[in-house]
C-alpha cells in the first residue's frame, strides 16, 4: 500500500521574539491523498503559510508530527532536510525567486545541475508548460504568468511527491491567474501530482478538489469543491465557516 503524500498530526507552532509570542498553529491535523489538489484557505495570520512551510521542512514545529511519503520530518538534520526538499518537495513562492541572470531553461535546471539525466528534462517541461519558445529568455523578458510557469517547472524537475504553492496568483493578473489554475488542475488530474495551494482567493480555491479552512491556527472546515458551482458560492461557504468559528468563540 502506498504511503500518503503527507500526513499532519496535531501540529503546533509558536513564534517567539523577546517577551512576545505568537501561536501560529494550534493542533492542526491534515491528511492528503495521492494526486489530490488541495487548497488551504485563510486570512492573513491564519497560519496557512506556516503550515505549508512546516510540511516543506522549512519551519521546525514545536509539537506533533509531519510525515511525507512515510518520512517523519522531526529529527532530521539540516542536511537531511535539504536533501528531502530537493528530492521530494516542489516549492513555488509568490515572488517566483528566479535568478535574473539565467535563462528560463537554466533556472529550471538549477536544482539538478549535478544530475545530467534530470537536467535534460528541462526542455520537456518547457514544452509541457507551454514555454517551448521561451527557454532562452531571461526572467525580465517573460510575462508574470510565464515566470510563474518557469518556477513551477523548476519545482517539477526533481519529480517531487508533492508540489506546494504559496499564494501563487498573488502577482498575476486575472487571465494569467486562471491559466495557472488550469495548469495546476491538469498536473493533478493527468499527471497524478499531489498539489497543495495556499490562497485567500475563492477564485483559486474553486479549482481544487478540496478546501481546508484555517482560522487562528486551527482547521475550522474542510469540504469538497464539487458542490460549489463557482467562486462566489465557494466564497459563501468559506465565509460561513469563519463566522461559525467566531460564534463558537463568542
Amino acid at each position: 500500500m502506498n504511503e500518503l503524500p503527507f500526513d499532519v498530526v496535531d501540529v503546533k507552532k509558536t513564534f517567539r521574539s523577546g517577551d512576545r509570542s505568537v501561536t501560529a498553529l494550534r493542533g492542526v491535523s491534515l491528511s492528503v491523498q495521492e494526486g489530490e489538489f488541495l487548497a488551504i484557505m485563510g486570512a492573513s495570520g491564519s497560519g496557512k503559510s506556516t503550515l505549508l512551510h512546516a510540511i516543506a521542512g522549512l519551519t521546525e514545529i514545536d509539537e506533533g508530527t509531519i510525515c511525507v511519503e512515510g518520512q517523519k520530518l522531526t529529527g532530521l538534520s539540516d542536511a537531511q532536510l535539504t536533501r528531502f526538499r530537493r528530492e521530494r518537495v516542489g516549492l513555488v513562492f509568490q515572488a517566483f525567486n528566479l535568478i535574473p541572470t539565467l535563462t528560463a531553461r537554466d533556472n529550471i535546471r538549477l536544482p539538478v545541475l549535478s544530475d545530467p539525466m534530470r537536467s535534460a528534462n528541462a526542455d520537456r517541461l518547457l514544452r509541457e508548460l507551454g514555454l517551448a519558445d521561451r527557454g532562452g529568455h531571461r526572467p525580465d523578458e517573460l510575462s508574470g504568468g510565464e515566470q510563474q510557469r518557469v518556477a513551477i517547472a523548476r519545482a517539477l524537475i526533481c519529480d517531487p511527491a508533492i508540489v506546494l504553492l504559496d499564494e501563487p496568483t498573488g502577482s498575476l493578473d486575472s487571465v494569467a491567474g486562471r491559466e495557472l489554475c488550469v495548469l495546476l488542475r491538469r498536473l493533478s488530474d493527468q499527471s497524478r501530482r499531489t498539489v497543495v495551494v495556499v490562497t485567500h482567493e475563492p477564485a483559486v480555491a474553486c479549482w481544487a478538489g478540496r478546501v481546508v479552512v484555517l482560522k487562528d491556527g486551527q482547521v475550522v472546515d474542510s469540504f469538497p469543491t464539487d458542490a460549489y458551482q463557482n467562486a462566489e458560492t465557494l466564497a459563501q461557504r468559506y465565509q460561513a465557516a469563519l463566522e461559525a468559528q467566531a460564534d463558537c468563540q463568542a
